[in-house]
């Protein structure tokens, strides 16, 4: 079953007893009204939605139900009216509990939903619309890269008035990348932008050993975080068994054919990335691939590349037969940590460290 999983909160299908979770806590804010107009209805109705869901799920619509990361239900997010010979489609989103709203769930539900229908879905436009009065729906829709196109004047009544409708839009080459957009997107940049280029270790290795030396100094212990990055490199740099520790290692793994050691590298030259992934096993039962160093250059950053050469990494193990890819960072790289979780990573070995001096 499909499951998004964000930082807060993850998407996933939504069963039964879910559509009754979310009928019973269902709340209506009158503050910031949303259509369609529900103010309320019966959770026996629940089951009914449940079975329009299943009628439409994955031809029309892709409905699926907002959780906490403990999995408490509350809300659901869909693409809808999909049109797959256009490519493009509109999407819907809600709350049940007013105490749910305006906390970042809901910008993150898009944000997870966007990314799979630009990327798994292919839609090139995809649309969505509320009422002039909900103003907190119309900044987080522009906060998500939303564009205002249109507005129908007068078009909804509501507690005895009339309200325009604001409609939006948002093309994939705008969310994607168009640039510098800070919405650039793995697969998009892949196909656009991206060249992967095998590293040559006489002549790239001076780039490669400073990204060594970052990693490291990311990824080390507190301790030796505590030196100030220049002169923790200096250290590093004036060992030459360090550096022969980390040189020899990746020239012998460039042997195998199945390592990837790359630097990233934008159409027009520009330096992305470098990535060193190393394959073990003699065994053939038992197969498993190394992320070894994963350097992301700092203009670069916050736009999806490590997911991409993350996923990247773990397409070429699963095509070379491993049965497992390992990756490891330091206990203060909170933001990698968090990475590798949000990728499905889970912790399997413990280090400890005492200082004595």
């Amino acid at each position: 079953m499909i499951k998004l999983q964000g930082k807060n909160i993850y998407l996933a299908v939504l069963e039964r007893s879910d559509c009754k979770k979310l009928y019973e806590d269902f709340e209506y804010d009158f503050d910031n009204p949303a259509e369609p107009l529900y103010i309320g209805q019966s959770v026996e109705k629940s089951d009914e939605w449940f079975y329009d869901i299943q009628k439409l799920q994955g031809n029309e619509n892709v409905r699926l139900g907002i959780f906490l990361n403990d999995g408490t239900v509350i809300g659901d997010v869909a693409l809808q009216s999909i049109d797959n010979k256009n490519r493009s489609c509109s999407i819907g989103m809600g709350m049940a509990k007013i105490e749910n709203r305006n906390k970042g769930y809901g910008k993150e539900a898009v944000k997870l939903i966007l990314d799979y229908g630009f990327n798994n879905l292919g839609m090139e436009r995809i649309t969505a619309n509320t009422l002039e009065i909900n103003i907190s729906a119309q900044k987080s829709l522009e906060k998500s890269g939303f564009v205002l196109e249109g507005r129908e004047r007068k078009v909804v009544y509501f507690g005895g008035k009339r309200y325009d409708r604001l409609n939006y839009g948002l093309l994939a080459d705008e969310y994607l990348v168009g640039g510098k957009s800070k919405y650039m997107n793995n697969f998009y940049m892949l196909n656009k932008n991206l060249r992967h280029i095998r590293i040559d270790p006489e002549k790239d290795k001076d780039y490669i050993r400073e990204c060594h030396c970052r990693v490291n100094y990311e990824c080390d212990t507190p301790y030796a975080r505590k030196t100030p990055y220049e002169e923790y490199r200096a250290n590093w740099c004036a060992n030459a068994g360090q550096q022969e520790g980390f040189l020899s290692p990746l020239i012998e793994s460039m042997k195998d054919e199945r390592t990837i050691a790359e630097i990233i590298k934008t159409e027009s030259g520009e330096t992305v990335a470098y990535f060193w992934v190393s394959f073990h096993g003699e065994d053939t039962t038992f197969i498993w691939a190394d992320v070894q160093d994963i350097y992301i250059e700092e203009s670069y950053r916050k736009s999806g590349i490590a997911t991409y050469l993350m996923d990247y990494a773990e397409k070429s193990a699963r095509q070379n037969g491993a049965k497992v890819i390992r990756s490891g960072t330091g206990c203060e790289n909170i933001k990698s940590q968090g990475l590798h979780k949000k990728l499905g990573y889970y912790q399997y070995r413990f280090e400890y460290e005492k200082v004595l001096n």
